[in-house]
């Protein structure tokens, strides 16, 4: 194991909040997520970062505290046993599955020193017989841990409130866009002093002459992916509480996105756009006005979207936008890449099928989209245990929530959670949806009344 310095200091910072209580460590530990590149130590060519050292810290001293009561209860809400029972199945599939379909499937392995069958002579990725791999055990690590921190999550919140989640989101975004206002100036060397991940590096790319923010993240994409789920959490949010410091959060994340020039991005911000106006129509046709707070808002909008579509029309703007829209998006399918995971979106769910629904375990296959990524990896019963899940996450009654001023966090998780899944729909290749999916997916749940059955050394009992 080989010890990163400026790791090691971040990770000290965390510490030391974390022993003034799990509240505390856990906003610091958030805060360390747009550290998308830090390393606090390298072992055996893998990068231990320092958001995940500092949520498995933190998951620790939380077990500790919870089962050291006197009466030591645990609380089970609905999601959480679906999340449970996920985790339960993941378990069993990862174990069994790569050795039930051993040789008899055709993957694309996601251990590099496996040589495959290449399809095309440019693609790196072949296909291989199915083995099992040390692939399925860090894969089933990763998708437990986030499930376990989304636990850790909604406990911490039922004790203090949804508000600390929200707090801990709000300082995840000002790191964000610290990080990335000093890679638009061009502060390239001091960010590198805290890239020390073991990854391929894209901080240097420019798209058509124009330098792509990246933030703290190793490139572009990855960046955009996680500030497009910021913006659309603290933009929904500006929605419900019209607060200045929020609606700077949502559109500095959403500024700086766009500087990524990421197709992750922009596929992303479009579907939260249809999503948002969405919202606003059913808001209006349930028979609900205009507010003269919420009108000179619906004006801006108006008159920013007017002047960009002239500006398209009258000026060389629009021509540039169509080359950007050509270089991100629709070429997109014409590229090495895009036939490569093409290709693994396909055989995802090929898989599924010659898996007889069962799938085969998490880290045995590379598989792009989240419906390929589920089927191969979980099967059909496991694809539907995810599926109940998102639907229990977005979707609830009003009666169901504790305060009228939660609902604010639910709807802004919603949107949030909405972006990471049309994300997903074309970039996931992991079954992880990562620890930014379990921070909103805990939010979403603690903004609602808890129905649960608690389990004590005494008796169980219904709250």
């Amino acid at each position: 194991m080989t010890p990163v310095l400026s790791g090691l200091v971040m990770f000290a910072i965390f510490a030391f909040f974390a022993t003034r209580g799990l509240d505390q460590g856990y906003r610091a530990a958030t805060a360390f997520l747009p550290f998308g590149a830090a390393a606090v130590a390298i072992v055996g060519g893998m990068s231990v970062l320092v958001f995940s050292a500092s949520f498995l810290m933190l998951l620790g001293l939380w077990t500790i505290k919870s089962l050291s009561g006197r009466d030591a209860a645990i609380r089970f809400e609905f999601t959480s046993l679906l999340v449970i029972a996920l985790c339960i199945y993941a378990l069993l599939i990862t174990m069994i599955g790569p050795r039930l379909f051993m040789g008899e499937i055709m993957v694309f392995s996601m251990d590099r020193n496996v040589v495959g069958y290449r399809l095309r002579w440019d693609v790196f990725s072949g296909l291989s017989p199915l083995v099992p791999t040390t692939g399925n055990i860090s894969q089933l690590a990763y998708f437990l841990v986030t499930f376990a921190v989304f636990l850790m999550s909604l406990s911490l919140a039922r004790k203090s409130g949804p508000e600390l989640i929200h707090k801990a989101l709000v300082g995840a975004a000002i790191v964000n866009i610290v990080l990335a206002a000093i890679d638009l100036a061009g502060g390239g060397a001091i960010l590198s002093i805290v890239q020390t991940a073991t990854y391929s590096y894209l901080t240097d790319i420019q798209m058509l002459g124009v330098q792509r923010v990246t933030g703290g993240f190793p490139e572009a994409s990855s960046f955009g992916g996680f500030t497009a789920v910021l913006a659309g959490y603290f933009i929904r949010m500006w929605f419900s509480t019209r607060n200045v410091a929020t609606g700077i959060l949502g559109g500095g994340n959403l500024i700086f996105g766009m500087l990524s020039l990421s197709s992750t991005f922009i596929v992303v911000a479009a579907g939260m756009s249809l999503v948002l106006a969405a919202q606003f129509t059913l808001y209006l046709l349930r028979g609900n006005g205009v507010s003269a707070q919420s009108k000179p808002f619906v004006l801006f909008l108006i008159l920013c979207g007017s002047s960009v579509a002239l500006a398209m029309v009258a000026t060389p703007a629009g021509v540039v936008a169509l080359d950007f829209l050509d270089h991100l998006i629709f070429s997109k399918t014409d590229s090495v890449s895009g036939f490569e995971r093409g290709k693994w979106a396909m055989r995802g769910l090929e898989i599924g099928v010659e898996s007889y629904g069962l799938g085969i375990g998490l880290g045995s296959t590379r598989s792009n989209g989240i419906l390929s990524v589920w089927i191969s990896n979980f099967g059909l019963i496991g694809t539907l245990l995810f599926l109940w899940i998102y639907k229990n996450l977005l979707f609830a009654r009003a009666s169901s929530f504790a305060n009228p001023e939660y609902k604010k966090y639910f709807t802004a998780a919603g949107v949030a959670l909405t972006a990471l899944i049309i994300g997903g729909l074309t970039t996931a290749t992991t079954p992880d949806p990562g620890l930014h999916f379990a921070l909103l997916a805990a939010l979403s749940v603690a903004a609602r009344k808890p129905v649960v059955v608690v389990y004590s050394a005494k008796q169980p009992r219904y709250v």
